[in-house]
C-alpha cells in the first residue's frame, strides 16, 4: 500500500508539470499549418484588450512594415500579405458582436477618407474614397492565450498618423487635412 507522503508528492509533480503547459483543453481549436509560423508564446490573456491594442496600433501606422508584436497577435503571421498599401481613416469604432467561450467576435466601423498606394517608383500617392467600411474581426482562444484569426492585416491609418510618418508629398498631406476639417 502507497504510503501518504508519496502519494502528496506524486500530486504534487502532476500540479507543477500541468501548471508548466500551455492550455491543451481548447488544442483542437488551434488548427494551424505548419507554414503559418504560429507565435507558441503565452500571451493576449483577454480578447477585449487584444482587439483595442490591436486596433490602436493598427491606427498608429505599427502594422505598415513588420512588426513582432503583430506576428505575436495573430494566429497565423505566415501568411499574412504584405503591406503595399493602406487605407487612411478618420476614426473608427470597434463593438463586440458575438462571444463563446473560444471565439468572441468584434465588428469595426472605419470612416475611410481614402488609400495610400504607390504611384511610381518610391513615390506614393493618395486616392479619396469616402465610405464606411464594417469589418468582422475574429479572436480565437489558443493554448497560448487568444489571437485575432488570419488574414488580419487591416492596415487603416489615421489621418493624422498617415501625415505624421512623412512618406506623402505635402500636396497629398494638405488634401487630406482639408477631408479631415470638412
Amino acid at each position: 500500500m502507497m504510503k501518504l507522503s508519496t502519494f502528496i508528492f506524486l500530486i504534487a509533480i502532476c500540479i507543477v508539470s500541468c501548471k508548466q503547459k500551455p492550455d491543451n483543453q481548447n488544442q483542437e481549436t488551434l488548427q494551424i499549418d505548419a507554414d503559418c509560423d504560429f507565435v507558441k508564446v503565452y500571451a493576449h490573456p483577454n480578447p477585449d484588450t487584444l482587439i483595442h491594442e490591436f486596433l490602436e496600433r493598427d491606427a498608429a501606422g505599427q502594422f505598415l512594415q513588420s512588426d513582432p508584436w503583430f506576428n505575436g497577435a495573430i494566429d497565423c503571421p505566415g501568411h499574412e500579405p504584405g503591406p503595399d498599401s493602406h487605407t487612411i481613416i478618420s476614426g473608427y469604432l470597434v463593438t463586440p458582436f458575438l462571444s463563446e467561450e473560444n471565439e468572441v467576435q468584434f465588428t469595426v466601423r472605419s470612416e475611410v477618407l481614402g488609400f495610400v498606394t504607390f504611384v511610381s517608383f518610391n513615390q506614393q500617392g493618395f486616392f479619396e474614397d469616402r465610405k464606411a467600411v464594417v469589418d468582422t474581426l475574429v479572436v480565437r482562444r489558443t493554448p497560448y492565450g487568444w489571437r485575432i484569426k488570419s488574414p488580419a492585416l487591416r492596415q487603416f491609418v489615421l489621418a493624422d498618423s498617415a501625415i505624421a510618418r512623412g512618406t506623402l508629398p505635402e500636396s497629398e498631406c494638405d488634401r487630406i487635412r482639408s477631408m479631415i476639417d470638412k
